[in-house]
């Protein structure tokens, strides 16, 4: 079996040399380009004259050869067609670049000969250096999170899953792992290493190929073979993994895991809310399989000494309306003290009536009380499709998770993750 270098791969997920080989016009040289934020030292190889010229207009040095860079290269985007590809990772193995992206189709996925010739042929010569590919969806900093490392191994013809998985547990800095898997090549290896990593940190997996015409896709589309949904799921929840069915729900898992304190129980206390939405809200929370109780009395006596019934109600959840606004913090306190409750929900809107100190209010809130309860705090952000809205969004999201409150964008997507932090923490503890 192929040992992993992993000294490799930390040079190829921190760069200092990246070369682009096969950049070109009619990709508008997208490779090239995605590399503007990059830091270190950055190349381009290509042989056609007409090209170069564009290449240089973007203020890159290139190269006739891979061989020919002046340093040594940790990195290499490959984008040629798949004949070339061969001899591109000769070069790469005589430069003793640590890994090599190979943005090429045409191989073993094709089921022809030749694609699977060539498939081979690249195998052998990597299996003696190490390639690796990388990329990752712009989603999660959308949203606020910080990725340390992102992988995309495509056909995965000598470092797959299981390899990156295993890398990915023992970096200290990685606090969550966030997968998607079409198919596994090695079961036995995968859930052997998956079962380690899940007793130092979560894992959440989105596996693609469901169904049956997702996994003909899978075949198409990287070689691997689909696993059994049912047989699936239950791997994957013995080994102590999270199992997700959707990229938000991956996203918004990651998210709940990194933010939120652990979560022990079920009963949700929701404050925030306006215009009669309570049932709704009540039935999207018991519909992801948490409970929305009644408070205590001690709460009620509480609430009642100042809450203004007039477009509100204060049952749970606590429908504050417009008069009840102001009381934000002394509300969220109230529900924190609850016997009744463990984790609290606060719902707030991008168009704000109260205005941005109000919000600013509300937010500061949130916040104050994470840092003093154990129990879990987290925030739901709704917002029109305006652009004025969805940047107010974006920055309300960035206030509440750099404060530690983490923030979703629909209460569907916010109540679900927060279910599955708590069937996490619940299969972690035996329970």
């Amino acid at each position: 079996m192929l040992k992993v270098d992993f000294t490799k791969l930390d040079r190829a997920f921190n760069p200092r040399c990246v070369a682009v080989v096969g950049d070109n016009y009619r990709s508008d040289f997208r490779w090239l380009r995605a590399q503007s934020s990059f830091k270190g030292k950055l190349y381009s190889v290509q042989v056609v004259p007409e090209e170069t010229k564009g290449i240089e207009a973007l203020g890159v040095k290139n190269y006739a050869s891979l061989r020919d860079i002046p340093e040594p290269v940790d990195l290499v985007i490959v984008s040629v067609p798949r004949a070339v590809a061969p001899a591109i990772l000769e070069d790469c193995i005589a430069k003793d670049a640590a890994a090599a992206f190979f943005f090429t189709s045409g191989f073993a996925e094709t089921d022809t000969e030749e694609g699977i010739r060539l498939e081979r042929r690249l195998k052998e010569r990597a299996e003696q250096a190490n390639t690796m590919a990388n990329t990752f969806s712009r989603e999660m900093q959308v949203q606020g999170m910080g990725i340390n490392k992102s992988v995309s191994f495509g056909n995965g013809i000598v470092l797959d899953s299981t390899d990156y998985l295993e890398y990915f547990g023992r970096d200290p800095e990685i606090k969550v792992i966030g997968m998607y898997l079409e198919g596994v090549k090695d079961g036995r290896r995968f859930l052997k290493v998956l079962r380690e990593v899940c007793t130092r940190k979560p894992v959440v997996i989105l596996k693609g190929g469901r169904t049956a015409e997702g996994g003909r896709a899978i075949a198409s589309h990287t070689g691997s073979l689909a696993v059994p949904r049912a047989i699936w799921d239950a791997v994957v929840k013995q080994c102590g993994a999270i199992k997700v069915n959707s990229i938000e729900e991956l996203i918004d898992t990651v998210k709940a895991l990194l933010y939120l304190a652990p979560v022990r129980g079920d009963r949700v206390a929701i404050t925030g809310g306006s215009g009669g939405q309570s049932v709704a809200i009540t039935d999207v929370f018991a519909e992801a399989g948490l409970k929305v109780p009644l408070l205590t009395q001690q709460s009620y006596d509480e609430l009642a000494t100042f809450f203004s019934l007039i477009g509100g109600s204060y049952r749970n959840p606590v429908d504050t309306g417009n008069s009840n606004r102001r009381e934000m913090r002394r509300i969220m306190e109230i529900l924190e003290r609850d016997a009744n409750i463990d984790n609290l929900v606060l719902l707030v809107t991008a168009r704000f009536w109260g205005g941005l100190e109000q919000m600013e209010a509300h937010i500061n809130a949130a916040v104050d009380i994470r840092q003093k309860t154990a129990k879990p705090v987290l925030a739901i952000i709704s917002y029109s499709f305006s652009p004025e809205e969805v940047e107010q969004a974006r920055n309300i999201i960035q206030k509440f998770q750099g404060g530690g409150v983490p923030a979703f964008i629909a209460l569907e997507r916010g109540a679900n993750a927060l279910k599955n932090t708590l069937d996490y923490y619940r299969l972690k503890n035996g329970a």
